[in-house]
């Protein structure tokens, strides 16, 4: 029979916590997201035509002008418009550790994020074809390589942290602190500007040269 060797405490296993726990919070946020972006090009498909026409005339029009140069948007307009728009996501993620429940709406706010971007994608797709997709991948890809780790990192913090708030309530412990995580939402504000600037000054470049090719 096995005894406790004396001065070591023995921890009974189940109440251990799991490794991948771990990397919970992280695989549903990126299941989130991945949902969204999926759903997100479906809508497209499922629109009717009298309510996609408009979009792509819309969408062809706004492409168009901004090869030829006849879109007067300043770069600064859609750079600080795009970290603004960040920024409010970030704080969403951000908000929802905050309380036990709020992991939902951290969970929530990426899969709308996943939505609009396969929107977009779809949008672009549907209208040009091959040509479409290099639009939206042009349009999209380059602020989203740097925006989304960013997003994913700060969804799954504040996942995580939800729920070990949610524990710590059944528990009846006092809740994990806060200053870790506020220097977490620190640092995703600052990491976000980098996507803001190549949205707002290399993305209408990059749009503006290879438009005229793609809807030509």
């Amino acid at each position: 029979m096995l005894r406790p060797v004396s001065g070591v405490k023995v921890v009974p296993l189940l109440t251990r916590p799991a490794p991948r726990s771990r990397f919970a919070p992280l695989a549903v946020c990126l299941l989130s997201l991945g949902a969204g972006l999926a759903l997100g090009l479906l809508a497209v498909g499922l629109l009717p035509a009298r309510q996609r026409r408009p979009l792509e005339a819309e969408l062809g029009a706004a492409v168009r002008g901004l090869g030829v140069g006849r879109v007067g948007v300043r770069p600064t307009t859609v750079f600080a418009e795009s970290l603004v728009e960040l920024e409010h996501v970030a704080a969403v993620l951000w908000l929802g550790g905050l309380s036990p429940w709020g992991g939902l709406a951290a969970v929530a706010a990426l899969f709308l994020r996943g939505f609009a971007l396969g929107f977009g994608v779809g949008a672009f797709t549907v209208h040009w074809g091959r040509a479409g997709l290099l639009l939206a991948l042009l349009a999209t890809g380059p602020g989203n390589l740097l925006s989304l780790p960013v997003l994913i990192a700060l969804g799954a913090c504040a996942t995580g942290r939800s729920w070990g708030m949610w524990r710590s309530w059944r528990a009846g412990r006092r809740p994990p602190p806060l200053g870790g995580y506020a220097l977490a939402g620190v640092l995703a504000a600052v990491a976000l500007v980098p996507s803001g600037l190549t949205t707002g000054f290399l993305v209408p470049e990059l749009l503006r040269w290879t438009s005229p090719w793609c809807t030509s």
